[in-house]
């Protein structure tokens, strides 16, 4: 299902207002993290801190949840870029909130004049850095919270 449309019970399409993109969809994080935790919970360190006596809230917060939040974090990061993306797109082709400024409405009205190339350039440079930026940095949370990649690097 995409974070813009919705299909209730009676097999109607409906869109939602670009606001709601933000709140769609926070559920997966949560079960993501739980997931994350059950798989944890089963490792060998755990265990191990289990055995020399360590109680359940120092497991949790000392032990399980560092290691449990790069997972969810990541995908955020890149979740934020596509949101960002995704309402640039609704606004350049009209079905965004109609009452607020967005870069794709910009990027539309420039469309219609190219004599105002300004409403084209900033715009469309914002976008294009401000997703870079979020999905630079998704991936260096990413690098530096696997234990995977690190354990490659050597």
């Amino acid at each position: 299902m995409y974070p813009h449309a919705c299909i209730d019970s009676r097999a109607h399409f409906h869109y939602r207002k670009t606001d709601d993109l933000a709140s769609d969809g926070g559920d997966w994080c949560l079960w993501l993290d739980r997931a994350e935790f059950l798989k944890l919970r089963q490792l060998e360190y755990v265990t191990a801190a289990r055995a020399l006596g360590f109680r359940w809230p120092r497991l949790m917060f000392r032990h399980i949840l560092p290691n449990a939040l790069a997972p969810v974090i990541v995908p955020i990061t890149f979740g934020i870029a596509a949101a960002i993306l995704l309402e640039t797109t609704l606004g350049f082709l009209g079905i965004g909130a109609p009452d607020k400024t967005s870069w794709g409405r910009l990027l539309n009205e420039g469309k219609e004049n190219l004599q105002m190339w300004w409403l084209i350039v900033f715009p469309g440079a914002a976008i294009f850095l401000t997703v870079l930026a979020y999905n630079l940095i998704g991936e260096g949370i990413q690098q530096a919270t696997d234990p995977t990649l690190k354990a490659s690097k050597h």
